[in-house]
């Protein structure tokens, strides 16, 4: 160490002799006295530098500076400036490396390392001492007085102090924990010594684990751990994990303790005045001790409190070691610091080990220390209150007065309020409930009643049921895949109102019960006239067997027994729902419209699980049968909520079928893209689209104005028999009472359950976000959606829609639904769009079947007359002309609600639902092919010739021409419609198809369908103008066919009667 001193001052040399030549250099050979001064300071500087440096190395566990305690003390011996030593003694008191060489010298005997910084310390004083009488010789005043001038003799001096208490504090608590692990060594011993009786040790622990608690709160408190400890043994149950064993397994270091100690002292100043005042007092000379906290981590001060409050781990006798520590500290009588420092401390301990330490034994270390912290602060309080004269007998101001926030543990109450580690944050409650009303017992009967213990313990009884309805709602929804809300249940956090939904807690539970809407509804109803029902945090769920209810396993096996029995009065083995406990969140519009977000968002979660998006518009419906009753409210909320479920779970899809998932980042490609390949799931989610556009049109009027009071429904008193106190039968179910509660009932029953019902965020955010509905544009949607469900290849479709469609708010933005004229995709995907569905007709058509068609060529600029036209004759070419009568004949008349007509009413009618002149073309051309088809068919039979013979030649020619013409169409289409098959037919549509194609082969049209067909066209040509043209036509054809008609239908007769005769 010497070397090393030497090698520095020789480096302060060469420093000083190069800052000369630089000098020289620069100014020449100028010299003043100051300048001297100034050299002499730098040099100072830089050796005061160059020792602190050279310490920094022999602490570093980096450096290859050998380093040992001796070489530390003699370099700290060669400091001269008093900052360095403030400095060097918190570089000494974290010194890891050199705490753990002095742990393993053997050399040092039962030294520790607290004497080791004890001389470092007396090194600094002593120093300090030499520096103040030596500046007091040079300036001939008192060494007080030159003290008290510099500001670093009084930065040192406190330092000292500050070490000196914390070297006091970690002695205690070091030779507790070297003493308590001695004694556990020796019970090991006797453990492992085979002539030892385990009975008279280990039998003597056991027994102290069993026993009763000392109160029904204690009892409730065991009961949630063991449920809870039931509940973590379930799989795949998302509930917090006991904490991680801590080291209080090994002895606490000095240089831990210190760190944790020196960090607050830096940084905090929480308690700045106290500390400055205790500055002040240093310089009078009282030195009073300093507040010394622990640091602001959270993760290292609890790493040393698990050491600090050991003691109230062992027994009686021992626990005030902890004051001790904490008196050395000088935080004895900050009481919302300890409070806070205890809860954290207990919140590590397991949970078994936490109630046994606190609830059984009657000589509770644990609560022998609370009851001292209140007693002691109810002592300050009442002398301070005699002092001031501010007492006043049999007041309420007095028993105010007289229990302050620390004799009721109010930053416990915080605490355990703020706490998301329920099951022991309701044990710690039950132990400061029962620690505060001890205590208050005795100021009880010194004041003659100033001070009750009821009073005192109202606010934790508040707390504690609080935290039982906390514990229900975390037990029971433990199995929920997705998170509750954006932070874990506390009571802090339900009070904020604005992190959680309870509507959306209470649904979740509904839709385990069930997914069926009219079997949820069946069940609410059930729970709003139960007698079962209680609130969990009022007085009434006090009594043993309500609270013993809430334990009970609310998960079977078998789901669907559930549903059936949550309904029955049978409730022995099995929790209610959550209805029976929060009857004032009973109801229907806003738990329909949490079902419905819910299951929209496990669908999000498994959309190959169409049933479940089927299930939220199920639950969409339910809000739709409400409205006709319930107030603008409902009609809001409805509209909202169908709102939210089209732009979040829909349109997403949809965007990205027609334009790619690069557009749309919240869809994972690898989920949808398979799914987008399924023809099936693309027709099943085609139709729940439909449907929830369907819902949207109708509300849409509901999103134009929206209150901030229509987010929630606020029962009256006749929603629920909570109003009135409850009597509790020998099973502890509640039964009404019809009186008014007496004065003695009239306790805490009466008070507002708790959580309230409040404004639902979920809900109050959605129709803060809610727009107006544009007709044009849900017009626009509503036809994709239909045109959708023609195609399997939805790119196809991209190209005949605006690419604004299905964006955010895209349902908000006018748009133009009604062009002046259609593209050439448009005209062609409508075209091929109406083929199909005419293929895959299977039964009569009116003309709700055609609306949303009519709807979607509309938006594309193509009258919805003709697409009927259209459709009407693609049902005729595919020969299914009974399916499509009534609709023509109700069309022809210019009425849709027509279902049946007259010649009078077709000759009067302006044909104004279909475009007349394309439908009669193209009709005579189907009449033509249909017609020349007959005609070669009746030539092959000899019987029929000479009425093919007598038929008008003119007419046929045109028959075969049209027919010609005809023919070549439909091979045409036909060519077109092969190449892109698979792109509108899936396969099983194409084996479809083709079976039907080849029986109209076999199976052509009969000729009197074909008659009644031209007849049709011939009707419509005479009474239209457009048709006029076609009236000569059609009346030839309609000839021709009478007398085909009239020919086969005289050889029938003769071929029955010649059978008859036979």
């Amino acid at each position: 160490d010497d070397v090393c001193i030497e090698q520095v001052e020789l480096r302060d040399e060469s420093l000083l002799d190069h800052a000369r030549s630089n000098n020289t250099a620069d100014g020449g050979s100028q010299q003043s006295s100051s300048s001297n001064n100034n050299k002499i300071s730098i040099r100072q500087s830089q050796q005061s530098a160059l020792h602190l440096q050279l310490l920094r190395q022999l602490l570093s566990s980096e450096s290859n500076v050998p380093s040992t305690p001796e070489t530390v003390f003699n370099a700290l011996s060669h400091f001269s400036s008093l900052s360095d030593l403030t400095t060097a003694l918190d570089l000494l008191a974290i010194a890891v490396d050199l705490e753990r060489y002095w742990i393993q010298d053997v050399t040092n005997g039962s030294e520790n390392y607290t004497d080791f910084h004890s001389r470092s310390v007396t090194l600094c004083q002593e120093k300090m001492e030499a520096v103040i009488k030596e500046q007091a010789e040079v300036q001939h005043n008192e060494e007080e007085f030159v003290a008290m001038q510099n500001p670093y003799v009084d930065l040192l001096r406190n330092k000292i102090q500050f070490h000196t208490q914390i070297m006091n504090a970690y002695n205690l608590l070091h030779k507790f924990e070297s003493e308590s692990y001695s004694d556990v060594d020796d019970e090991d011993d006797m453990m492992n010594d085979p002539n030892t009786n385990q009975d008279d040790h280990g039998g003597a622990a056991a027994g102290a684990m069993m026993g009763a608690p000392r109160s029904k709160w204690a009892e409730e408190a065991t009961a949630w751990i063991d449920t809870y400890e039931i509940t973590n043994k379930e799989p795949n149950i998302m509930v917090q994990s006991p904490p991680p064993p801590s080291s209080s397994n090994q002895i606490l270091s000095f240089s831990k303790f210190a760190k944790a100690c020196m960090l607050v002292a830096a940084t905090s100043s929480s308690n700045q005045n106290k500390v400055e005042s205790a500055m002040d007092d240093c310089r009078k000379k009282k030195r009073p001790k300093l507040m010394i906290g622990l640091c602001d981590s959270t993760k290292d001060r609890v790493a040393v409190l698990v050491h600090v409050f050991k003691p109230l781990k062992k027994d009686i006798f021992v626990f005030k070691v902890v004051n001790s520590v904490f008196d050395n500290l000088g935080i004895t009588k900050d009481y919302a610091r300890l409070q806070v420092y205890f809860g954290e401390w207990f919140m590590t301990l397991p949970a078994k080990e936490a109630a046994q330490s606190s609830l059984f034994d009657m000589w509770c270390p644990i609560l022998r220390w609370l009851q001292d912290m209140i007693t002691s602060a109810f002592d300050e309080q009442d002398k301070l209150n005699k002092d001031n004269e501010t007492t006043t007998q049999n007041s309420t101001s007095a028993q105010n007065a007289l229990l302050t926030s620390a004799s009721q543990l109010q930053s416990l109450q915080t605490f355990c309020s703020e706490a998301d580690d329920l099951p022991r944050a309701f044990l710690l409650a039950v132990v400061c409930r029962e620690a505060v009303f001890i205590a208050t017992k005795r100021p009880e009967a010194r004041t003659y009643g100033k001070v009750l213990s009821k009073v005192a313990v109202q606010p934790w009884d508040t707390l504690l049921r609080k935290l039982r309805v906390c514990l229900l709602l975390s037990n029971r929804l433990a199995y929920e895949e997705t998170p509750l809300g954006p932070c874990p249940i506390s009571v802090s956090n339900i009070d904020s109102q604005d992190l959680f939904s309870i509507f959306e807690w209470v649904a979740r539970d509904e839709l385990y019960a069930s997914h069926k809407q009219d079997e949820i509804v069946n069940l609410e109803d059930a729970c709003r006239n139960s007698f079962q029902s209680f609130h969990p945090s009022l007085k009434e769920g006090d009594v043993p067997k309500r609270w013993k209810a809430l334990h009970r396993p609310a998960r079977s096996k078998n789901g669907s027994e559930r549903a059936s029995r949550l309904i029955l009065s049978d409730m022995e083995n099995q929790a209610g729902p959550l209805l029976l406990y929060f009857s004032e969140f009973n109801c229907p519009v806003e738990l329909a419209a949490h079902r419905a977000l819910l299951l929209g968002g496990k669908w999000g979660q498994k959309p190959a699980s169409l049933h479940l998006i089927k299930d939220a518009v199920s639950a969409l419906r339910v809000l739709e049968a409400g409205e006709a009753t319930v107030d603008e409210r409902a009609r809001s909320i409805a509209a909202a909520v169908r709102m939210e479920i089209w732009q979040s779970r829909i349109r997403p899809v949809y965007r990205a079928l027609l334009f790619g998932f690069h557009d749309v980042p919240e869809l994972s490609e690898e989920i949808f893209f398979p799914l987008c390949q399924d023809n099936g799931w693309l027709r099943g989610l085609a139709k729940v689209a439909a449907d929830i556009l369907m819902l949207i049109e109708r509300t849409a009027a509901s999103t134009a104005v929206v209150s901030d009071s229509a987010s929630v429904h606020k029962p009256n008193d006749n929603d629920h028999h909570h109003g009135m106190m409850d009597h509790v039968d020998e099973e502890g179910f509640a039964k009404v009472n019809k009186v008014a509660p007496s004065d003695e009932e009239n306790d805490l029953t009466t008070t507002t359950p708790w959580p309230p019902v409040t404004q639902d965020i979920t809900l109050t955010n959605l129709l803060k976000r809610s727009r107006p509905i544009e007709t044009s544009a849900l017009e626009i949607h509503q036809g994709i959606i239909c045109a959708a469900q023609f195609t399997n290849d939805l790119s196809t479709l991209s190209l005949c829609v605006p690419h604004d469609v299905f964006m955010h708010h895209s349902l908000s933005i006018k748009m133009n639904n009604a062009p002046s004229s259609s593209t050439t995709y448009q005209t062609d995907f409508l075209n091929r769009a109406l083929d199909k569905k005419a293929s895959m007709t299977k039964g009569l058509v009116d003309h709700f079947d055609l609306g949303n068609v009519e709807k979607l060529g509309r938006t594309w600029g193509i009258p919805p007359r003709n697409i009927r036209s259209r459709f009407i004759l693609a049902m005729y070419r595919a020969g299914k002309d009974a399916m499509v009568d009534e609709l023509t004949n109700a069309s022809s008349t210019g009425s849709s609600a027509a279902t049946t007509t007259t010649p009078s009413s077709i000759h009067n009618s302006n044909n104004t639902l279909l475009d007349t002149e394309e439908f009669i073309e193209q009709g005579l051309e189907i009449a033509c092919m249909r017609l020349q088809t007959t005609i070669l068919m009746l030539k092959k039979v000899k019987r029929f010739r000479s009425i093919i013979g007598m038929l008008d030649a003119d007419t046929c020619q045109f028959v075969k021409e049209q027919s010609e013409i005809g023919i070549r169409a439909q091979e045409q289409r036909k060519k077109e419609q092969q190449e892109q098959q698979h792109v509108y037919y899936s396969p099983e549509e194409q084996r479809q198809q083709s079976e039907e194609d080849d029986t109209t082969k076999k199976q052509p049209p009969s000729l009197s369908a074909t008659h009644e067909l031209i007849m049709k066209l011939l009707r419509m040509s005479s009474s239209s103008s457009g048709g006029a043209a076609y009236s000569e036509k059609a009346q030839a054809l309609s000839v021709l066919s009478g007398a085909l008609l009239n020919a086969v239908l005289e050889e029938e007769k003769k071929k029955d009667l010649m059978m008859g005769n036979k």
